[in-house]
């Protein structure tokens, strides 16, 4: 099965992305044997009805990578692989080769056609993270400024972790809470409604929820 974990390398990220397990118990052989039986071929032929199975896995978007689409970032040069291969891999800017992304890989050892889903593989979550999200809904930039860390904080608190925020909670819920801009920003992110700036030639790709022509105006700090 495809697992999702967590970078380790610092501990805002950790927990960020999840492998989800439903059942009454839970111990390591329970766990290594829903991950086993988690594969398409074992879930189409029902034996993943153990005591613990593996319901779903949380992550980011891979868009958000450096290296997602292929591009040249001295020209500002961003190309899906498909368009890549119409252009033989090379920067209609300045002539030199683009520098070719995971995705186009990925296509290459692909077997079947784009966008084709195994109707029993297990169904996944992108999620982002919630302090980008209450930064996009406050109009700033920055993720560790004090207003949102102080409205970050505010939720997990009250729904017992950021996971339940972005995944659990119900909308009515948050907004007593929290404000229609970070509601609307969860809301929008569950139903998948979000506008995607892939990532290229060591460029990180950007995920935003509002549109330009809905930016939000910066919150007025009272301090």
């Amino acid at each position: 099965a495809l697992i999702s974990n967590s970078d380790a390398h610092s501990l805002p990220n950790l927990g960020r992305e999840a492998n989800v397990f439903e059942g009454e118990k839970i111990s390591y052989d329970l766990i290594w044997q829903a991950v086993r039986h988690a594969s398409p071929n074992a879930r189409e032929h029902n034996k993943n009805k153990g005591q613990l199975q593996l319901s779903k896995t949380i992550e980011f978007f891979p868009h958000e990578g450096r290296y997602h689409w292929d591009g040249h970032r001295d020209c500002k040069i961003v190309f899906a692989p498909s368009e890549t291969k119409k252009r033989k891999g090379i920067c209609p800017n300045c002539g030199r080769q683009l520098t070719v992304g995971v995705l186009s890989r990925v296509e290459d050892l692909s077997t079947r056609q784009e966008n084709y889903k195994l109707a029993s593989a297990v169904p996944f979550l992108s999620l982002i993270e919630l302090d980008k999200i209450i930064a996009q809904a406050q109009g700033v930039k920055g993720r560790t400024t004090k207003a949102v860390e102080a409205e970050y904080w505010g939720l997990v608190s009250a729904f017992d972790g950021e996971m339940n925020v972005l995944v659990d909670a119900p909308l009515t819920d948050l907004a007593d809470k929290t404000t229609p801009m970070v509601v609307e920003a969860i809301k929008r992110l569950r139903q998948g409604q979000v506008t995607i700036k892939p990532g290229y030639d060591g460029v990180y790709g950007e995920i935003h929820i509002f549109g330009d022509q809905e930016q939000v105006k910066p919150q007025k700090s009272l301090f």
